[in-house]
C-alpha cells in the first residue's frame, strides 16, 4: 500500500484533526511527517509498501532546506538529472527520487516540471513561503485527489484517504452522476462528490497561505514533433525502438514481472516485448488472461475466446507462462459493490472488472509484483485512424438530436458522440428517474471546464483521439493506481509512456490506416506476433459471459431491488421499474450492453454510503 494524504491549514489543529479522522479509516499505520507554522500548520501522512514486498520505493520523502519533499515516481530519466544536476550527492548508490527532485526544484524553479520523465507526481511544500505546489505527469498516471475546506486544503493519492480525512460526509454531484450515467468518458476533472477533484494531467497546482489555488498547465502539444521518413519500414523501426524502450523502462530489475494478456494488439504487444525483453535473460513472463466462461462465439466483428489468441502469442513467444481467469472468483453483484468500495466512484467499466480482480488475485499468488497493463494503447499504438463522416452516420447524428430534443422538452443541444448506443437508440428506455433527468439542459451536461489544449490539436489528430487519450482527467490512470493500492500490486502501462505517445502522435493519420485499421501496430508486430492475432480484423469481447452469468445470478441483483425502500436515496436518480424492465429485456435480447444496469446497481452502493 503506497498511499499518502496531506492537510495544509492556517490553523494548526486543523492537522491533527485530520490525523484523527484518518486514524478512524481503512489505513492506519502511517509514517507522520509535519511543521507547525506561524499560525497555521502543514502535516503529511505517508503509507509505503510492507518492506519485502516489491525491491523498489515507489515513493519517497525530504526534508531539507525548508522544503518538505514528497514524490511517488519512477523516473526513467534519473541518469540524465543527475548528470544534468551535477551535484555529487546524487551520484550515492539507491539515491532516492525526491532528492532529485529537490535539486531539480533548486535548480530550475517552477519549470522543473519539464524535466521529468516517466510515471510521476510531486508534493513540495516551502515553509518559508507557506506554499504548496502540487505536480502530475502528463496523464497523471500518479494521480493525486484535493479538496478545500474551511479550515484547510487536504490532498492524497487516495480519493478514499482522502474521504476519510475529511471526516464528514460529503455530498455527492449530482450533475457530474447523471453524466456518468450518460456518458462513458468525462474530460471534466471532476468526481462523484461535490469539492473533491483530480489534479488534471499535465498540470502544476501552487496553494497558497490564504487557500487560494492556482492551476497551470505545463504539458503542451508543442512536445509532440512531426515524424517523417522515406519508406514504411523506417516508421516501423523507429516505432519498434521507442516501442521497446517504453516497455524495458518499465522492468524494474528483482521484480517478478507479470503482464495482462488479451487476444488482442495492446497487451499482447506489451508482453510480446516484454517477453522478448526477458528471453535473452533467460527468464520467462507470467502472463494473465480475462476470458469468458462461457462457451465462446465468434461473429463476423467479434471474438469472446480471449484465451485462445492470447495463448497464439504465448506460444508464438516461447517464454510466456500463460494463466487463465474467468473472474468467476467475484460475483458480478459482489464485484460492482467491491468496485464502488475501492474507488468511492461510478468506475471506469465498473460491470466488467470482475475478471480484473481476479487476476490480480491470481498474480499475487503466483509471487508476481508488478503488472504491464497496455490500456492506453488504442489511442497511442494501436490506434485505428480516423473514420470520416459518411451521409449515413450524419444523418444518424440528427436522428438522435431529434430524439434527444424529444425527451428533454427543447432543451437539448449535444455532441451526440459521446452518449453511448445504449440509451440514443431508443432515448425513452433510459432507467434515470425522469426528474432527475429533467433537472438538467444537456447543454449544461456536456459543458466543459476549457483547456488550453482544446484549440491546438496538431495536424491529422482528431477529437474521438484526443478524447480516447485522457489528457484532460484520465479515469484509467485513476483505476490503475488505484488498483495497486487495493491490491498490493503496481500496475504499469507502457502505452502511456510521454515518450512514446509524442512518437505515435507526430506520425502522420494516413499510416494509421492504411488498407487495415491499426496499421502501424500490425505491421511493425508481425514477426513478434503471430499472424493470426497481428492481422486478426475482429475485436475481443470482454466479459463477454456478463449475459449468461447475470441470468445465474439475477436472483442477488432482484433481491437487492426489492429490498429498498421507498425512501432509499438512488430511487432520486434511478427509475426502479424501468431498471427491472431493463434486466428482463437484458435476459431476451443477444448483444444488448451491460453498462446500464451495472452503473445503476453501482449508484445503489454509492448512495447508500453518501446519501
Amino acid at each position: 500500500m503506497n498511499v499518502y494524504v496531506g492537510c495544509f491549514s492556517p490553523n494548526q489543529y486543523a492537522v491533527t484533526d485530520r490525523y484523527r479522522e484518518i486514524s478512524k479509516g481503512e489505513y492506519r499505520e502511517f509514517k507522520e511527517f509535519g511543521q507547525d507554522l506561524q499560525g497555521g500548520g502543514f502535516g503529511l501522512l505517508v503509507h509505503d509498501q510492507a518492506d519485502g514486498k516489491i525491491p523498489f520505493k515507489l515513493i519517497s520523502t525530504l526534508y531539507r532546506g525548508g522544503l518538505f519533499i514528497l514524490t511517488e515516481s519512477r523516473l526513467d530519466n534519473r541518469d540524465f538529472l543527475i548528470k544534468k544536476l551535477g551535484e555529487r550527492e546524487l551520484w550515492e548508490p539507491g539515491v532516492e527520487n525526491a532528492v532529485i527532485v529537490y535539486h531539480a526544484f533548486r535548480k530550475w524553479g517552477a519549470s522543473f516540471v519539464d524535466h521529468l520523465d516517466g510515471d510521476w507526481s510531486v508534493m513540495i511544500f516551502n515553509t518559508e513561503k507557506k506554499e504548496l505546489v502540487i505536480a502530475v505527469d502528463h496523464l497523471a498516471t500518479r494521480s493525486v485527489f484535493f479538496s478545500k475546506q474551511s479550515d484547510g486544503f487536504l490532498f492524497s493519492n487516495s480519493k478514499k484517504v482522502l474521504l476519510d480525512a475529511i471526516g464528514d460526509k460529503v455530498p455527492l454531484n449530482r450533475q457530474f452522476i447523471l453524466r456518468r450515467l450518460l456518458i462513458s468518458r468525462i474530460s471534466s476533472p471532476e468526481t462523484c462528490h461535490q469539492g473533491i477533484f483530480p489534479v488534471p494531467p499535465g498540470h502544476v497546482l501552487r496553494v497558497s497561505e490564504s487557500g487560494t489555488v492556482d492551476k497551470r498547465r505545463y504539458w503542451f502539444f508543442d512536445r509532440v514533433k512531426p515524424v517523417e521518413f522515406q519508406k514504411e519500414e523506417d516508421y516501423l523501426e523507429a516505432f519498434l525502438e521507442v516501442y521497446r524502450q517504453a516497455v524495458r523502462e518499465r522492468i524494474i530489475p528483482g521484480v517478478t514481472l507479470g503482464s495482462h494478456l488479451s487476444g488482442g494488439l495492446d497487451s499482447g504487444s506489451v508482453s510480446a516485448l516484454a517477453a522478448e525483453h526477458l528471453r535473452v535473460r533467460g527468464r520467462s513472463l507470467l502472463s494473465f488472461t480475462g476470458t469468458t466462461s462461457a462457451v465462446p462465439k465468434e461473429s463476423m466483428y467479434k471474438f469472446e475466446d480471449e484465451a485462445y489468441y492470447a495463448g497464439l502469442t504465448a506460444q508464438h513467444a516461447g517464454n510466456i507462462e500463460q494463466h487463465v481467469c474467468t473472474g468467476t472468483s467475484y460475483p458480478l453483484l459482489e464485484s460492482i459493490g467491491y468496485s464502488v468500495d475501492t474507488f468511492q466512484e461510478l468506475s471506469h467499466g465498473i460491470g466488467n472488472l470482475h475478471w480484473i480482480y481476479e487476476i490480480s488475485d491470481r498474480a499475487k499468488q503466483a509471487g508476481v509484483n508488478l503488472m504491464l497493463v497496455g490500456q492506453q494503447g488504442n489511442a497511442t499504438v494501436s490506434w485505428q485512424g480516423e473514420k470520416a463522416a459518411t451521409w449515413k452516420s450524419s444523418l444518424k447524428e440528427v436522428a438522435k438530436e431529434v430524439y434527444w430534443d424529444k425527451i428533454q422538452g427543447g432543451k437539448s443541444l449535444v455532441d451526440f458522440r459521446k452518449i453511448p448506443r445504449c440509451y440514443v437508440n431508443n432515448p425513452n428506455d433510459t432507467v434515470i428517474n425522469r426528474e432527475f433527468l429533467s433537472s438538467f439542459s444537456f447543454r449544461d451536461l456536456l459543458r466543459e471546464e476549457s483547456d488550453e489544449l482544446d484549440n491546438s490539436l496538431p495536424p491529422g489528430v482528431g477529437r474521438t483521439r484526443y478524447d480516447l487519450m485522457g489528457l484532460r482527467n484520465n479515469q484509467i490512470s485513476v483505476f490503475w493506481q488505484t488498483l495497486s493500492q487495493k491490491k498490493g500490486l503496481i500496475h504499469w502501462d507502457p502505452t502511456n509512456d510521454a515518450g512514446l505517445m509524442e512518437f505515435c502522435l507526430g506520425i502522420p493519420e494516413e499510416f494509421y490506416r492504411r488498407g487495415m485499421r491499426r496499421h502501424l501496430i500490425r505491421q511493425s508486430m508481425k514477426n513478434l506476433l503471430p499472424d493470426e492475432v497481428a492481422f486478426n480484423s475482429k475485436k475481443g469481447l470482454q466479459s463477454a459471459d456478463w449475459q449468461e452469468r447475470f441470468q445465474k445470478e439475477q436472483v442477488a441483483f432482484r433481491e437487492l431491488l426489492s429490498a429498498l425502500g421507498p425512501s432509499h436515496p438512488v430511487r432520486n436518480y434511478i427509475d426502479i421499474p424501468s431498471l427491472i424492465r431493463k434486466m428482463d429485456r437484458f435476459l431476451e435480447t443477444p448483444g444488448m450492453l451491460s453498462g446500464e444496469i451495472s452503473r445503476a446497481f453501482g449508484l445503489i452502493f454509492l448512495t447508500e454510503k453518501w446519501e
